[in-house]
């Protein structure tokens, strides 16, 4: 595990150095304290006990991605974590956490009634074979 840390720590810091060369580095500077500023509006938001619980699995060892997205509540606290750390992976999974649980909230099935559906009668004429 404290490899996988090493590594994306590397690739995080070779993505923000490249993309800093290609667009220059105020504008890779005030991507980073948007999404940390973002981040941070999000923990300020979000209840005390779901980051308590967050932190408690980590200190046991249990915290793992499938853990988080069991539990829906803990989905939105590490958005926010992964938005604070400075870095493009971590930003564009943080960002991707929060749409996807803000399309959990969003997302529900409803049943037509009758007075929705729309009957109607078509038919396909083939203009192709006549010439």
């Amino acid at each position: 595990m404290p490899i996988v840390v090493f590594l994306f720590a590397c690739v995080e810091l070779v993505t923000l150095i490249k993309l800093a060369q290609a667009v220059g580095s105020g504008s890779v500077l005030g991507i980073i304290l948007l999404t940390a500023i973002l981040g941070l509006v999000i923990i300020r938001l979000s209840r005390r006990p779901v980051l308590s619980m967050m932190l408690m699995l980590f200190l046991k060892g249990k915290f793992s991605l499938k853990t988080v997205l069991m539990q829906h509540e803990l989905i939105l606290p590490l958005a926010s974590v992964l938005l604070i750390l400075p870095g493009l992976l971590s930003d564009a999974c943080g960002i991707t956490l929060l749409f996807w649980r803000l399309g959990l909230k969003q997302v529900h099935v409803s049943k037509p009634n009758k007075e929705e559906i729309i009957d109607v009668e078509y038919r396909v004429e083939d203009n192709s074979s006549q010439e």
